[in-house]
């Protein structure tokens, strides 16, 4: 991810994402999955982990119609982050994302004046089979 709303600064943020069908859909209902083609239009939900000098940040993910929806999507304390999805290739997707900050909180600057959604772009690299088990392990600290 990289903020692109604001100021000069364009500080990536890097993450492990894992997407896949929920574990209900797994267990209850097998037959779905011999044959990759009948996954499309089933709901997609899987986990966002990022490495932040405070620790660990860990939220869930669900998917939607183009978008996915990083952290709680009905909460009344807070909002997700949206990711559209613009482009997708055999490699991955990439597209924009924007935090409407519609929850409790809201961004100012030092003259109390509100500052723009938080917003930017963002790729999303598929990892290839043979380094699966390397991107198993947390995000690492570098860029983050």
């Amino acid at each position: 991810m990289v903020p692109t709303s604001y100021g000069t600064t364009r500080r990536r943020s890097l993450a492990r994402l894992l997407l896949g069908p929920p574990d209900t859909l797994r267990r209850y209902y097998p037959e779905r999955f011999h044959d990759g083609r009948v996954l499309w239009g089933q709901q997609i939900a899987g986990v966002w982990t990022e490495l932040l000098e405070s620790g660990v940040y860990e939220a869930l993910v669900t998917f939607e119609n183009d978008m996915l929806y990083l952290g709680c999507r009905m909460c009344l304390d807070g909002s997700p982050i949206y990711f559209s999805i613009e482009h997708m290739a055999a490699t991955g997707f990439w597209g924009h994302w924007e935090d409407r900050q519609t929850g409790l909180y809201q961004v100012y600057d030092t003259a109390g004046r509100a500052l723009p959604n938080p917003a930017g772009i963002y790729c999303a690299v598929r990892v290839s089979d043979s380094n699966r088990s390397a991107a198993n392990a947390a995000p690492s600290a570098e860029g983050a």
